[in-house]
């Protein structure tokens, strides 16, 4: 499963993050880091108005679940990640 939500207007801190992310996680896809034949059986980033509510965007903070299938162990593994404003990721 791949998300990649477009974020709306006024909340564009989230794009440059999620399309890292996603970049990173489609280039470890390719390399066979990961379970399942396709990049939504194999991996998701989610960053979008359900994980980074109202209170987060005006704290600045932007948070990312990243889910993958790695080759082993058999399970699939969840992370957050959460940059705040004016750190570098």
């Amino acid at each position: 499963m791949e998300v990649h939500s477009h974020p709306p207007s006024g909340a564009l801190h989230r794009i440059q993050p999620l399309f890292n992310v996603g970049a990173f996680m489609q280039g470890l896809f390719l390399q066979g880091a990961f379970q399942g034949t396709s990049p939504q059986q194999a991996y998701f980033v989610k960053c979008d108005a359900e994980n980074n509510p109202q209170a987060s965007i005006d704290l600045g903070v932007v948070n990312i679940l990243v889910g993958f299938a790695p080759l082993y162990p058999a399970e699939f593994v969840v992370i957050q990640i959460q940059q705040i404003a004016g750190q570098v990721a």
